[in-house]
């Protein structure tokens, strides 16, 4: 993907999660890892969100209209996460796939997806594949939402000076 539609993406992802009360980050092992730090950096930029790194945890039955959910996945193919993709599509979140490969069921199923097609390198039964490019995403995304949160507060205060 060149520079331009990239930064096109991010930003149309990051006007989406603006727009959200709330983020919810999921994965599995590292993913799980990824998705606890990548809550850390959204709260660090005063945006609510939140991480679930138990793939066992059931989706609620609420209404997620007003929510974007985060999923991350080397390989696209977690069952446990593919599971909570449709179930949360049913409550009418808004799904956003950060994984390895385009053709992946999880890719496939999500509204917006990023991928990054590394070489996967495994360990034993472990999956080593560097998450860095995961971590470049999430810290973009939580920047760029930031800076549209300040730029909306700014035009409201413009709007309606007290």
């Amino acid at each position: 993907m060149d520079q331009e539609k990239s930064e096109s993406k991010i930003a149309k992802t990051a006007k989406i999660l603006s727009a959200v009360q709330t983020i919810i980050l999921r994965g599995i092992g590292a993913s799980g890892a990824i998705a606890k730090y990548g809550s850390y950096i959204f709260d660090s930029y005063a945006i609510n969100c939140t991480y679930i790194d138990d793939p066992f945890i059931s989706v609620p039955d609420y209404d997620f209209s007003n929510a974007a959910i985060i999923l991350l996945s080397i390989s696209g193919n977690s069952d446990q996460l593919i599971e909570n993709a449709f179930s949360y599509h049913e409550k009418d979140a808004y799904i956003i796939a950060i994984t390895n490969s385009e053709d992946s069921p999880l890719a496939k199923i999500a509204d917006e997806s990023y991928t990054h097609y590394l070489i996967e390198t495994h360990y034993s039964v472990h999956n080593t594949t560097t998450q860095i490019p995961t971590i470049f995403v999430l810290e973009t995304l939580a920047k760029k939402t930031r800076a549209l949160i300040d730029e909306q507060k700014t035009l409201l205060t413009k709007q309606n000076p007290q």
